[in-house]
């Protein structure tokens, strides 16, 4: 009898492709990598399938919108690399790979200021895009695991690969919220108005809670080293966001009710929801 030659290389590389964590993104995520890591995982592979799609798309933008050190390294060193728990200040100021096309931090500041042209991927923009692979990869996550057989434990692969995606998510958040704050703070810089400072250090609180979610996803699946990092990290965001706190909080009233900018939404409150749409 012969079979087809697909479903055995699936299954020949089903049992390597994700017994570990990190696997994702360790290798790029090509349509027959996502196939062999969604297959073996019978119902919740559909589910698995899309999340690994979205996850696909993660670093790559991470290199041409933001460019920071891996997220898995092979050495991973306890200090912050390229970004990641640096102070905003400086992440303000980061570019990407293609800073011809995906807008920077600052060219975004100028150009709000300035009214100009939009380059073809506007860093709000591309925030949004951040924020929308995050929910991707939460709800098909979630999806998948509730698609698993009801009584039984999910297998030691599929608890590698969904933690792996929820680490993804969380990151995803943490550039999305990063990129807005790190808009207000160029705006900050540029007009010195402490409104716009205030918004920033807001937002910056929402990117400590995603990294702390990372660090929380990750437990102690992975490497020690690879933990520790991330974990250092977290602790120099949370650092870092106090020193931003100390600059602005707690604010006038009067600051708090100015308006600043928001994406998609015109102008609102400092301290406040976004206002109606214009």
């Amino acid at each position: 009898m012969r079979f087809p030659l697909l479903p055995l290389l699936l299954l020949a590389l089903a049992p390597l492709a994700a017994r570990e964590p990190g696997a994702v993104w360790q290798t790029p995520l090509t349509p027959a990598r996502i196939a062999a890591l969604s297959e073996p995982h019978g119902a919740a592979a559909p589910s698995l399938a899309r999340a690994l799609a979205a996850a696909a798309a993660v670093l790559p933008l991470q290199t041409a919108a933001v460019s920071p050190s891996p997220l898995f390294p092979v050495a991973a060193a306890p200090a912050p690399k390229a970004g990641f728990g640096q102070a905003l200040a400086q992440f303000a100021d980061f570019a990407g790979t293609e800073a011809d096309r995906y807008e920077s931090f600052a060219a975004a500041a100028r150009r709000l200021l300035a009214g100009g042209a939009a380059p073809p991927f506007p860093a709000d923009a591309t925030a949004r895009r951040w924020q929308d692979l995050g929910e991707t990869l939460a709800r098909e996550t979630a999806a998948a695991r509730a698609a698993l057989p009801p009584g039984h434990a999910p297998s030691a692969a599929f608890e590698a690969l969904a933690a792996d995606l929820q680490v993804l998510s969380a990151l995803c958040r943490y550039h999305s919220r990063r990129s807005l704050a790190a808009i207000h703070y160029n705006l900050f810089k540029r007009g010195l108005r402490l409104a716009e400072l205030l918004a920033a250090t807001y937002t910056e609180r929402e990117v400590v809670a995603a990294w702390r979610d990372l660090v929380r996803a990750a437990g102690d699946r992975y490497p020690p080293a690879v933990t520790a990092h991330w974990r250092f990290v977290l602790k120099s965001l949370e650092v870092n966001l106090r020193e931003l706190e100390e600059q602005c909080c707690p604010p006038d009233e009067a600051i708090a009710k100015e308006k600043v900018w928001a994406p998609g939404y015109g102008l609102r409150p400092a301290a406040g929801e976004p206002a109606a749409k214009d």
